[in-house]
Order: structure tokens, then sequence, then C-alpha cells
């Protein structure tokens, strides 16, 4: 799957796991984009919060709170492991009750 993203293509990746006890899965979603700083990890689920402060990409800094919110409704858990450069994985956890 293509994305397009800042003028660029950003190649996704989407990869499905489940536990061998089958009590989760989860779902990661892989990007070669642009990546986030260690600092700018935990603040990316906050309301408004944009990591680009130039104004230069759209958004309004509101889809990663939503997701987290989704995710706790569901019983569920969102995370991202990202480098700065090197692209993001973000990972959506599913409780199977």
């Amino acid at each position: 799957m293509q994305l397009t993203f800042v003028k660029k293509k950003v190649s996704v990746q989407i990869a499905l796991h489940q536990s061998e006890d089958s009590k989760f899965v989860e779902i990661e979603v892989i990007d070669a984009g642009l990546g986030l700083s260690e600092e700018e990890i935990p603040r990316v689920f906050e309301r408004f919060y944009r990591v680009d402060k130039s104004g230069n990409v759209p958004g309004a800094g509101l889809g990663l709170s939503l997701a987290k919110e989704i995710m706790t409704l569901l019983d569920g858990e969102i995370r991202i492991e990202s480098e700065l450069n090197q692209g993001s994985h973000v990972f959506l956890h599913f409780n199977l009750h």
C-alpha cells in the first residue's frame, strides 16, 4: 500500500499478530516516514499536539488522541516505537475476552 504524505511517497506495511494462547491480537502499522524523536513519542497522544510546528503538514493534531481514546474504550492499547528519520511502528493491541 502506498500513502502520499508531505509531497513524498511513504511505504506503509500492515501486519497482524496473534498470541499463541489467543488472548489478544495486535495490528502493527509500519511506515518509513519522518519518524519521531524520543521526546515527541509520549506527546503524540495529546490532543492538538503537532510534531510539525511550521504548519506545512496538514492536520489538527487529533488523530492519535482519538485513536487512543477509542482503544481505551475497547479495553485495548496503542503504542508507538519510532526513530527520527527512520519511520515508525504503531501497535494496536486488542484483548480477546
